[in-house]
């Protein structure tokens, strides 16, 4: 879970990602430099969510052939880790990615549509998303 830095009127204050790899580099004899390989999600924007719709923000992997649908990322911009429920009852899909012989059979190349973000793992997480938690700024 990263900021968003976007300031439309139906922005999501975070973005968020699946980490595929964490990488090291000896980029000279010097310094070494950390780095994320990650995959993003992207929020669902038909889909009704908040504290006064009484339900969790989906979200969903972007296709595959989108720009940006991977990236690489500074490990200093990592908020947390946040807790994604799969949403059961929209079911899986095969069509964010290309077949992949690196797969495992029973994964089938397949990813859940969407992801419910949980805001209530602990008190810390509830109090990042209410913005009214010790230490933690308003967004």
């Amino acid at each position: 879970m990263v900021l968003s830095h976007e300031d439309s009127d139906h922005a999501h204050s975070y973005w968020y990602a699946q980490i595929i790899g964490i990488f090291h580099a000896h980029v000279s004899a010097l310094k070494r430099m950390s780095f994320l390989w990650v995959r993003w999600y992207s929020i669902d924007l038909q889909h009704n969510w908040g504290w006064k719709h009484k339900w969790l923000p989906h979200v969903g992997f972007l296709d595959a052939d989108k720009p940006g649908a991977f990236r690489f990322l500074d490990p200093d911009q990592v908020m947390r880790a946040v807790h994604l429920i799969p949403g059961f009852a929209h079911g899986i899909t095969d069509m964010l990615l290309p077949p992949s012989f690196v797969c495992a059979p029973a994964e089938q190349d397949a990813d859940w549509q969407y992801y419910y973000t949980f805001r209530f793992v602990d008190c810390d997480m509830y109090m990042r998303f209410r913005s009214k938690g010790v230490g933690h700024q308003s967004i």
